[in-house]
């Protein structure tokens, strides 16, 4: 068997590419439309390395072998993840038959491709929706997050929920621990000077919540409280403006400055409350 040039540079192109399998790509701190472009990389990658072993295999033959011999594969890559402090993703696995998936049915009749790239385009729609919030985030930017559409919900995490009124809706529960958290938005804070929130309380009484912002080299030395910004706050009833001093923010850790380049995330939770509470969040915004 003569192997053309355009194989063997195919082949030394994947192996180059292999590692990232499992060495760099996106955290859990990265933004959503970085993580979701990143992902696709397990499509493109599993469609050329099919094109690949179809140089040596008859895989449009005996194509549902191959898929069992894939899915294999990718069990055994996503088990071997672990190990580099990735985590195992059925998404992952996924994708990487949808990719091999397309190869299969590249010369095909065109509803076999149409089955094929339907969940292709759905993922590349919500590609798209990511990348849309994002450029929204810098447009409004110094504002950090507001409830003026619907799609700002991608935002947050935890018990959060927008209002008629696009009011963003925490309902914190009697957990010993309840939190929200906004990690998807811009990160550079320098050059600010107060953070500040607005916010509803609904209640005829008075709520204690807590603020903690944190930047990303937090994450990477065990999280420790003396190691982020922590402070406990009243929100009265009826419309408030919580400002925080960011320098404060920066003073915070205890053996380091705050890098207010790379702010990571910002975090409301309460604490073993007696009962459930309800609080309503205006904008986030620097000043």
């Amino acid at each position: 068997m003569v192997i053309s040039k355009k194989t063997i540079f195919l082949g030394l192109a994947l192996a180059a590419i292999t590692p990232l399998f499992f060495l760099g790509g996106p955290h859990w701190h990265s933004p959503d439309v970085y993580r979701a472009v990143w992902n696709q990389g397990h499509v493109f990658f599993f469609f050329f390395f099919s094109w690949f072993i179809a140089q040596f295999w008859p895989l449009r033959r005996d194509w549902w072998q191959y898929l069992l011999l894939l899915l294999a594969v990718s069990l055994a890559i996503e088990t071997v993840q672990i190990a580099f402090s990735r985590s195992f993703s059925l998404m992952d696995i996924v994708n990487n038959l949808l990719g091999a998936a397309f190869y299969l049915v590249w010369s095909r009749p065109m509803w076999q491709r149409l089955v094929v790239m339907l969940p292709l385009l759905w993922q590349w729609g919500d590609i798209g929706l990511h990348g849309l919030a994002y450029y929204q985030q810098v447009q409004r930017f110094p504002l950090l997050a507001d409830f003026s559409t619907s799609g700002q919900l991608r935002q947050w995490r935890g018990p959060i929920t927008q209002t008629p009124e696009q009011l963003g809706q925490i309902s914190f529960s009697t957990d010993t621990f309840s939190t929200v958290m906004l990690d998807d938005m811009p990160r550079d804070w320098r050059g600010y000077q107060t953070l500040v929130m607005k916010m509803v309380n609904p209640s005829d009484e008075a709520l204690s919540v807590v603020l903690r912002i944190n930047d990303i080299q937090h994450i990477y030395v065990d999280q420790e409280e003396t190691d982020r910004y922590r402070h406990r706050f009243e929100v009265p009833p009826g419309e408030s403006s919580i400002n925080i001093d960011l320098l404060t923010v920066k003073n915070a850790p205890r053996d380091r400055s705050m890098n207010m380049g790379e702010i990571q995330a910002v975090m409301l939770f309460t604490t073993a409350l007696p009962e459930p509470r309800t609080l309503l969040i205006d904008k986030l915004f620097l000043d």
